[in-house]
């Protein structure tokens, strides 16, 4: 039985505040798998959310420190899905590695 774990980003509810650069569409309350397959609308469309997320303006986003994101880690095998929930953002990636390797729970 194989597992997978993919790093996501949540789409927001509401549109990302007007950026200077092109961004994907999808529909709120998808999730933007994030890995190498990510094209530069998909990138675009990460760095609208990490900035409104944060009330940064887009100008400020590379300068930022401390971000968080929605999203998190999906878990998936042959029969199920665990998707992430408040508490366990992006920035807690870290935690699936204890569970992994110290058995302590996510």
């Amino acid at each position: 039985m194989a597992m997978t774990l993919r790093a996501v980003l949540e789409i927001p509810f509401r549109a990302p505040d007007p950026v200077p650069w092109p961004v994907a569409t999808r529909e709120p309350g998808a999730w933007l798998t994030l890995d190498g397959t990510c094209g530069d609308l998909e990138i675009g469309l990460f760095a609208a959310v990490v900035a409104g997320y944060n009330n940064i303006p887009p100008g400020k986003l590379a300068t930022a420190e401390h971000l968080i994101a929605p999203g998190g880690l999906i878990l998936t095998d042959p029969t199920t899905v665990i998707t992430p929930g408040c508490c366990c953002g992006l920035e807690d990636w870290r935690d699936w590695a204890r569970a992994l390797v110290d058995n302590e729970p996510p």
